[in-house]
């Protein structure tokens, strides 16, 4: 029996060649031609990393801005939450006070979940589990 794809009203960003688009995702386990609405954004985007602090936020690192000496892993599980790995292995945590009024200035920690040991190339979170 082949896996039921649920209904959803999600959004996959991306950038490639520094565009910024935006693809519409309307079931929970799309296949390629359930991906659609390439909507152009906008251009000029230099981000190393991509993440979503929730519906229609996004948050990136630029490349020599990212506190903690990032290595360009940044994630979100949303609730003002942000995880990122450093160059030394270290998984850390950061809090935003209002991950939605579009400021860095309320942001705290750089607590580290674990100082070395990460070594995994991709990092991923559940959204909506940490708070």
């Amino acid at each position: 029996m082949a896996p039921r794809s649920v209904a959803c009203r999600c959004s996959l960003y991306g950038i490639a060649a520094g565009t910024l688009r935006r693809y519409t995702v309307p079931v929970t386990k799309p296949g390629a031609g359930d991906i659609t609405g390439d909507g152009l954004i906008g251009t000029g985007f230099a981000l190393k990393t991509l993440t979503t602090t929730g519906p229609d936020w996004l948050l990136g690192t630029a490349s020599g801005r990212a506190r903690g000496r990032s290595s360009g892993r940044l994630l979100s599980a949303g609730g003002g939450v942000y995880f990122g790995h450093n160059a030394e292995g270290g998984l850390l945590r950061y809090t935003d006070a209002n991950p939605f009024d579009g400021s860095g200035a309320d942001l705290s920690g750089s607590d580290a979940v674990d100082a070395q040991g990460w070594s995994e190339v991709a990092l991923s979170v559940q959204p909506g589990t940490v708070g």
